[in-house]
């Protein structure tokens, strides 16, 4: 029946937190295309103009998804009831969205400067964090999840510029690769190195399996470098920079949630 089957593939595994199968995963990636081409529809209507400036303005809220994600996997949430399933993925990008459009219209409303968004992000980002200080208890992973990320950041960037690639040497073109490597190397810290972690990404999961967690890094750095040059050079306008932005969402989110997760030994 379809509701067992609703249950079985996307109920559950929210609840129990199981993880992704590959019926849930082809959804949610079809939800996304569609999500993008919606909210680029919107952003035109309220003629925002999808620049630098915005995008360093919603940075802030990427992040604090992902702080979200790790306090709710901590049980900071668990008053809520059933209300806490907000605050997991993939319900938690839902929720963030309808903040930060409900933030827009108000100052669009009000004549105010979009940076003021980037104010209000970074101040609940500060409190946010508040929590996870308090509960911290790896510390050293956390400082080898940032190590690991910014060298082998540094070390890609340095060698795609020795390349000439100068695309690659703008914050919307550099900033999703970073996330991606910053997920990556929380992926691997956390299995390889902390212990006691398992991939619920179907894809990094089978590389796991097959290879060591070191190449998922080398995966994600080939594979997020090859889709930001592509989308650069052959994608226009409007699209390219919610597909760029949209590249780092589904890294930064999972990259700052599996690190502070980490951190505080959930």
């Amino acid at each position: 029946m379809l509701s067992n089957f609703i249950d079985t593939y996307y109920v559950r595994p929210i609840i129990e937190g199981t993880g992704y199968n590959p019926v849930n995963t082809v959804t949610y990636a079809l939800i996304l295309l569609a999500a993008l081409f919606l909210i680029l529809k919107v952003f035109r209507k309220m003629e925002l103009d999808l620049d630098r400036t915005l995008w360093i303005n919603l940075v802030p809220w990427v992040v604090l998804g992902g702080v979200m994600r790790a306090l709710e996997d901590k049980a900071v949430f668990s008053f809520l009831g059933t209300m806490r399933y907000l605050f997991v993925t993939p319900l938690i990008y839902l929720t963030l969205f309808a903040v930060v459009f409900a933030s827009l219209l108000i100052l669009k409303k009000l004549k105010k400067s979009n940076n003021h968004l980037g104010y209000l992000g970074l101040i609940i980002l500060a409190f946010s964090l508040l929590p996870v200080a308090l509960k911290a208890e790896r510390v050293i992973a956390l400082a080898i999840i940032l190590l690991i990320s910014f060298g082998v950041f540094f070390s890609t960037w340095a060698l795609l510029f020795k390349f000439k690639r100068k695309v690659f040497s703008e914050f919307m073109n550099c900033s999703p690769i970073f996330a991606h490597i910053l997920d990556a190397s929380s992926t691997f810290v956390a299995i390889s190195v902390v212990g006691g972690y398992v991939e619920q990404h179907i894809v990094p999961r089978l590389i796991m399996e097959n290879l060591h967690p070191a190449f998922f890094i080398l995966f994600k750095v080939i594979l997020v470098s090859l889709a930001i040059y592509f989308v650069d050079r052959e994608v226009e306008g409007n699209w390219s920079w919610m597909l760029k932005f949209a590249i780092l969402v589904v890294g930064l989110g999972p990259g700052v949630r599996n690190s502070l997760t980490i951190l505080m030994g959930t």
